[in-house]
This record gives C-alpha cells, structure tokens and sequence, in this order.
C-alpha cells in the first residue's frame, strides 16, 4: 500500500507540472491573439484626413461651393460627406443638414450652398465612417454678409397682370364716351328750347 502511494506522488507531480506549464504557455498565445486583433481593429478603425476648402466670405443669397477632400492611403473615393450647420429651436440647440455628396475619384465632394441669414456661422463636414476608416469631422466658421434687398417699394398702386398702357387706353375710352353723351344731350336739350318755337302757328289779326 505504502509502496502504490509512493508511485502514485511520482507520477502526479510531472503531470501537474506539465498541466501547469501548458496552462502559462496558453494564457501567453491568448494573450498574444488579443492583443493582435486589438491593433488590427485599430488600424482599420483609423479615422482619413479631412481637407475642408470655404470661401472667406459669403452674402445671402449667393450661391458659394462646399468643397470636402478625404484621404486615407490615397484619395478616398464614394464616401458619403454631410454637411451641417448649428441651428437653434424653442430653446434646444441642434443640427440642421444643409446636404449631402458624395466623394469621386479624386475623394473630392462638392455641394452648392446659398446662405439665408447674414452674420457668423459654423459649417460642418462629416464622414461617417466605413468598413476600413473611422469617422472624421471638420468644422469651419465664415462671416455671410448682407446680400441685395429682394424687396422694392414703388410708387403707386399697380395691379399684377395688367399692363399700364392697356390701363390708359381703357379709361381713355370711358372718358371720350362721357364726353360724347354730355355733348348730345346738350343738344338734344338745345333742340328741345328751338323746337316749339319755330312750330307755333302765325297769328293773324283780320
């Protein structure tokens, strides 16, 4: 008995040793493994440099272009750019998309804009991301001065639809019509004084 448990110790210890060092050199390859898809998935994450072009200046109401490059390992090609600006509404501070391109060859996109309030404002370039680039996002401020006054006051009362000249002629017409009826009933009234006058019989006296 004494003997089987002696050979049994002998036999445990090289086999917990063993089971000890798989264990160390197991934990160090799982740790290795994360650590490699950790960079890996870094890598891929990584956001692209984003080149966001805006004139100085702008005016409402004319139309200025919106010019966004993106590049990764080169010109980053059929991404998608929103752009945004701050907006404000019954007390909560928001984004308001002004619109949205898409990048060509040259990882360019461009959106036409035109301002409709003058003062400073902050435009927003944003890439959302995809499979092999992170997001990335670009804000710009720009003064947009006062454009053209669209509204023109002017004399006198005009009727849309109607040309002025047709105007003229119309009361022009009226105008000769009173005119002819007053003078033929001054003499239909004339005519009327003269009449009995000339018809009344001759009085003679025997």
């Amino acid at each position: 008995m004494t003997k089987g448990m002696a050979a049994v110790r002998k036999l445990l210890v090289p086999i917990l040793l063993l089971l000890l060092a798989s264990a160390a050199t197991l934990g160090t390859v799982m740790a290795d493994a994360g650590h490699g898809g950790e960079e890996k998935q870094q890598g891929m994450g990584m956001p692209p440099e984003v080149e966001f072009q805006l004139p100085q200046e702008m005016a409402v109401g004319q139309e200025v272009a919106l010019q966004v490059t993106l590049h990764g390992s080169g010109p980053l090609a059929g991404a998608q750019v929103l752009f945004l600006s701050p907006a404000q509404f019954a007390g909560t501070e928001g984004e308001v998309e002004l619109g949205r391109a898409v990048t060509d060859a040259q990882g360019v996109a461009s959106l036409s804009y035109v301002p409709r309030r003058d003062g400073e404002t902050t435009i927003t370039a944003r890439f959302a991301g995809n499979d092999q680039y992170g997001a990335a996002e670009v804000s710009r401020a720009v003064q947009v001065q006062p454009g053209p006054s669209t509204y023109q006051q002017t004399a006198g009362v005009r009727v849309p639809g109607i040309n002025v000249w047709l105007l003229v002629g119309v009361m022009g017409a009226v105008w000769a019509t009173y005119f002819t009826v007053m003078i033929i009933l001054g003499l239909i009234v004339r005519r009327g004084h003269i009449g009995p006058a000339a018809s009344s019989p001759e009085v003679r006296h025997g």
